[in-house]
């Protein structure tokens, strides 16, 4: 069960020329990528602190960006250091699961910030949520910020500059059952959400919107990924199921695969939705309550990203 009262925890605002820390909790980034991605935000007016170039040190597991208590620390002192108003992940790849259970979260909660990232990531933004309350943005890694829809990009400005998010519209041949439903909005990448909720599947919220996408995974495991959630007693606490991009398969295995899982299954299901590891990566706030409304196509967030309430 969640260790806050709804409603949530929300990163604290910050002015123009905001300070960012840069950090690569999971694997190494690609420097080029990155500085890329960096450029972009300096352009935009925001202060860059680079914290992931110290942990390129792991010769023997190159897959992971440094120690794990490397890791772990580079998370929690951009948690603690007062300059820092966002932090924004380079990278995802692997290297969040081996230091998640001992992250300070009683740290994280007192000192409340907004952290950006996806993939590999998803497994921090979630659980941050579950632990200390506090919103997170599922959106692209620094790294993969130039390679970013331009729209995207420029949601993502608007809402670090306060301004509600922008609806999520759908069409109907996305919708693959209808529904109406208000509740936060959890997920990510899909082969570490599943990681996630194998071992704090109890942190979970009793209602949840579940959202979902993956890379480079065959039917047969979207497939199998999708049964373990089900089986495991997940699927019976979402009230709704969004699908973003799954490059590697093809629109109809999604369509049939999510029909054969759900079975039963009475809420609302929309595929093709533009966020995931394409080239479309819409914000999506972790934790925040959305609507979900497959009459008008549309999926609806009530507040800003630092809980400034309109109308739900």
């Amino acid at each position: 069960m969640l260790n806050f009262e709804y409603p949530a925890l929300y990163p604290r605002p910050f002015d123009k020329g905001a300070t960012i820390a840069v950090i690569a909790p999971s694997s190494p980034p690609v420097c080029s990528d990155l500085e890329r991605g960096m450029d972009i935000l300096k352009d935009s007016g925001f202060n860059i602190l680079d914290f992931t170039i110290p942990l390129h040190n792991n010769i023997l597991l190159p897959f992971l960006n440094g120690t794990h208590e490397s890791r772990l620390n580079t998370i929690v002192n951009a948690f603690k250091n007062p300059e820092i108003d966002i932090i924004w992940c380079a990278r995802g790849g692997y290297g969040l699961l081996p230091v998640i259970s001992e992250m300070p979260w009683g740290v994280l909660k007192d000192n409340p910030k907004l952290i950006i990232g996806f993939s590999d990531i998803s497994l921090l933004l979630n659980e941050n949520f579950c632990k200390t309350g506090i919103i997170g943005l599922h959106g692209p890694m620094l790294s993969t910020l130039f390679k970013t829809d331009k729209q995207d990009i420029e949601e993502l400005m608007r809402i670090l500059d306060g301004a509600f998010f922008s609806s999520i519209d759908f069409r109907k041949s996305q919708v693959i059952k209808h529904g109406h439903i208000i509740a936060p909005i959890i997920g990510g990448n899909l082969s570490t959400i599943v990681s996630f909720f194998a071992i704090f599947s109890d942190d979970l919220p009793g209602d949840i919107i579940l959202f979902i996408e993956d890379i480079n995974e065959p039917p047969y495991r979207i497939h199998r990924l999708l049964t373990q959630i089900r089986v495991s007693g997940i699927l019976s606490k979402c009230r709704g199921l969004l699908l973003g991009n799954f490059s590697g398969c093809e629109d109809e295995d999604i369509r049939q695969i999510v029909t054969d899982v759900t079975m039963g299954l009475n809420i609302p299901i929309v595929m093709g939705l533009p966020f995931g590891h394409g080239k479309r990566n819409t914000p999506i706030p972790v934790g925040m309550k959305a609507e979900l409304n497959t009459k008008n196509n549309k999926i609806i967030f009530s507040e800003n990203i630092f809980g400034l309430k309109g109308v739900l």
